[in-house]
């Protein structure tokens, strides 16, 4: 589910990687993965501790290529919506648009808006979009990750 959950973040630029250098990047994304992994499991009710963690952290480390593999691929998804003519508040406005539009979620998508320099850049899950999250994920996997 980790997986889903960051190629729509990364397709709906919800994160954007925030530095020029691929080692930097990586390691963003490195702990960026383990946060949203982190989170699915806090949704789903796991149970778990930071001993647990960091062992499934290292032994899951050890596949370097599927990691290598899932970081290009995020690159890749990440500038499928990069316009160099569209500005990315107006990006941000366009896609949270109907949300917008809505009294219960407006004040959630105005701060995202407001802020989504620190909000993408960030390989934390903010409060913020943990709310906005579901607005971009397909039906079939918000069904998904409630039977889960």
């Amino acid at each position: 589910m980790t997986v889903y959950y960051i190629v729509f973040i990364f397709f709906a630029r919800i994160k954007v990687f925030p530095y020029s250098d691929d080692k930097e990047n990586y390691s963003w994304f490195i702990d960026l993965f383990f946060q949203t992994y982190l989170f699915v499991c806090k949704n789903s009710g796991f149970k778990y501790d930071e001993n647990t963690i960091q062992q499934i952290k290292l032994k899951v480390l050890k596949n370097i290529q599927v990691f290598f593999m899932l970081f290009n691929l995020s690159k890749t998804l990440n500038k499928f919506f990069e316009d160099d003519f569209i500005d990315e508040k107006y990006y941000y406005e366009r896609i949270f648009y109907d949300e917008q539009r809505k009294s219960n979620k407006k004040a959630v998508t105005l701060d995202f808006i407001k802020n989504y320099h620190i909000y993408t850049r960030s390989s934390r899950i903010s409060t913020t979009e943990k709310k906005i999250i579901p607005f971009i994920l397909p039906a079939d996997i918000l069904i998904r990750y409630l039977f889960e």
